[in-house]
């Protein structure tokens, strides 16, 4: 840790932290949250109060599409804009007067945006929850720690390509479409493309290609994960029984740690790369 200097990394953190509580896009993202989670909320009480049905499983399963689906978008999109932004204006160019290494700015801004972006889910989500008592259905504190473990690999891994992406772009306007488009093609374009490319292969190889190519996505590898964990894998057919059974066991909690470790750290060392070649 000598060499990774805790002292100027906590000092990023903070500035970064700072920074972002500033930011009315992280505030923009925190309502919207919130927004969606109650109208979803109250469309779920109202659609399904009159019939008697339980709506907080529905309901859960709706606020974790929201979190999968935004969750992403917030990651890569402020992390791109605040590392693309100051190389812009030029602050990156300061590392080279301060003692602070591209190895420690990188890891602060990356803990820095982190840890706002926790808040901002967090902050949206309990809202949401809260709605849920006064619609009469009752708020789960285990609900909402289920969808914050959830936002936390999606944020942890789009924040890592945010801010590999703002190290690659000038402006923050190509930060901005560079992001959409990343954002894009992983949430909805890449799942289409495997299940149309699937067909194409031997019968007896699409299983082991389908684990890989999901693998490959961390959108997709949280939402099958999620709902393996909460032991509903068999919505997905008896072929994913084992699936289910590989991933909540030991070795599936120790691999599905180091597959997050590896979402987050490989765009790192290359954003890290990047920023040693100089602007």
């Amino acid at each position: 840790m000598r060499r990774i200097g805790i002292r100027q990394v906590k000092a990023v953190v903070g500035y970064e932290w700072q920074m972002m509580l500033r930011s009315r896009w992280l505030a923009a993202f925190a309502a919207l949250f919130a927004i969606l989670g109650v109208f979803l909320s109250y469309w779920n009480h109202a659609l399904f109060s009159s019939t008697g049905a339980s709506g907080m499983t529905r309901q859960s399963m709706m606020l974790l599409n929201m979190v999968l689906q935004l969750a992403p978008l917030m990651g890569v999109l402020l992390s791109s804009l605040s590392l693309s932004g100051e190389r812009s204006d030029g602050m990156t160019r300061l590392l080279h007067t301060y003692p602070l290494t591209e190895t420690q700015y990188v890891i602060g801004k990356f803990l820095g945006l982190f840890l706002a972006l926790i808040c901002a889910v967090l902050a949206g989500t309990m809202i949401a929850y809260v709605s849920l008592a006064v619609f009469g259905q009752g708020g789960s504190l285990q609900a909402i720690g289920a969808l914050l473990l959830t936002s936390i690999p999606l944020l942890s891994a789009f924040s890592s390509l945010g801010l590999w992406l703002g190290s690659r772009v000038r402006s923050r306007l190509n930060a901005i479409a560079g992001s959409l488009f990343l954002w894009f093609f992983l949430v909805y374009i890449y799942g289409m493309g495997v299940m149309a490319a699937l067909p194409i292969l031997p019968r007896t190889m699409q299983e082991g290609a389908l684990a890989i190519l999901l693998t490959l996505n961390p959108v997709e590898a949280v939402r099958i994960g999620a709902v393996f964990w909460q032991g509903q894998g068999y919505i997905y057919g008896p072929t994913f029984y084992y699936w289910e059974q590989a991933i909540r066991s030991p070795v599936g909690m120790i691999g599905s740690v180091v597959l997050v470790i590896l979402y987050s750290t490989i765009p790192l060392f290359f954003a890290m790369r990047k920023l040693r070649k100089g602007e």
